[in-house]
């Protein structure tokens, strides 16, 4: 069985934050086969903390986002967010798991209404989307003192659906925007 690692990004712009960037990434992975066998995976590095510029080299991760995909790409849908980090994380590991659970009873809605090819219905990869965004700007707006922000802009969302496809180490580049920021971001699988 194969896994999914969020291996590096890129700061390609920076966002309108002065000093460096702290960005964190939330990365869910939906099993359309097993629900509850969803993932959610926050992650962060201390180091990043301020220290992210815009450059032309990339940032290492190599962090196991989910450790079993399901078997076939039709059913899987993976998606994740990014948020800038000011003064403190404002989502905890109490909120991941909040959010986890809400979009595994989302899915298993889909689920048990018959829809199972998370490649062909649009309705059903944007209500996910939806519904995952919904939680995280949810989580970062009821945080005492927040101040975190999701990378979004008009007409760019801010959850990126992760194309499972391809080159088997090497998954496509997806792309995060917002407060004049860009970060493109890399996944891949491995065995």
């Amino acid at each position: 069985m194969a896994k999914l690692i969020l291996k590096r990004f890129q700061c390609v712009e920076d966002t309108d934050e002065s000093g460096g960037e702290s960005p964190y990434f939330l990365t869910w992975v939906g099993n359309l086969d097993d629900p509850a066998q969803s993932t959610l995976t926050l992650t962060a590095k201390a180091y990043w903390e301020n220290n992210v510029d815009k450059g032309p080299g990339a940032w290492p991760v190599d962090h196991v986002v989910c450790p079993t995909l399901p078997s076939s790409p039709s059913k899987t849908l993976a998606l994740a967010v990014m948020c800038e980090k000011d003064e403190g994380r404002d989502i905890t590991t109490t909120e991941v798991q909040a959010i986890k659970q809400t979009l595994q009873a989302a899915l298993q809605t889909w689920v048990s209404s018959g829809v199972f090819d998370s490649n062909n219905n649009a309705n059903f990869v944007n209500t996910l989307k939806n519904t995952f965004e919904a939680q995280v700007r949810k989580k970062l707006d009821s945080s005492s003192g927040a101040d975190d922000d999701l990378m979004e802009e008009d007409n760019w969302r801010a959850a990126r659906r992760i194309a499972l496809t391809g080159r088997n180490e090497e998954l496509a580049i997806v792309t995060f925007k917002g407060d004049t920021g860009q970060y493109n971001v890399r996944y891949g699988q491995a065995a």
